[in-house]
């Protein structure tokens, strides 16, 4: 009897060694590339402050790479986590990499991995009825803006939701 009770446990322990070998190998994994981008070039901007002498303070800027410049005017198409954000007025779409719950617009590190989607008219309302943390595909003309700040470095333009994912 004590031999059965001892085979048991040892077919269980040896299912579920197996069981947690194997799991980790049949999860989806979340692939956070583009057809012509990713993030990894966007995260290879260098972060910087300076000092502003007519604010007397110290300002972040962005130190672009020639893989960067390359990029601006071109069209796009990338993965990511989509984010809604309202400030007084206005509402700001985001594309991130990871999923975030902090503010974009605030000042975070993290933060430059970044693009804000500028939608067509036609596609506004496709992106004001999405629900935030949902992994889509976006297609537009990546451009980098003038203010090179923490709030819309990189940008968007002509936003097409092309695929929501589950």
């Amino acid at each position: 009897m004590y031999r059965k009770i001892k085979l048991k446990y040892i077919f269980l322990l040896t299912s579920v060694s197996i069981f947690l070998f194997i799991f980790p190998w049949t999860k989806e994994v979340k692939v956070f590339r583009a057809e012509d981008i990713t993030w990894d070039i966007l995260k290879s901007a260098n972060k910087i402050k300076k000092f502003n002498p007519r604010t007397f303070a110290f300002s972040p800027q962005f130190e672009l790479n020639d893989e960067i410049l390359k990029l601006n005017g071109q069209k796009i198409r990338i993965k990511g986590f989509y984010k809604k954000e309202k400030h007084f007025d206005e509402t700001d779409f985001i594309l991130t990499e990871t999923v975030t719950e902090v503010c974009f617009a605030c000042d975070h590190d993290e933060h430059y991995n970044l693009i804000q989607l500028i939608p067509t008219i036609d596609e506004i309302k496709s992106f004001d009825t999405l629900k935030n943390d949902k992994m889509i595909e976006v297609s537009g003309i990546f451009e980098i803006t003038e203010k090179n700040n923490f709030h819309s470095v990189f940008l968007l333009k002509n936003a097409h939701l092309t695929k929501i994912f589950n």
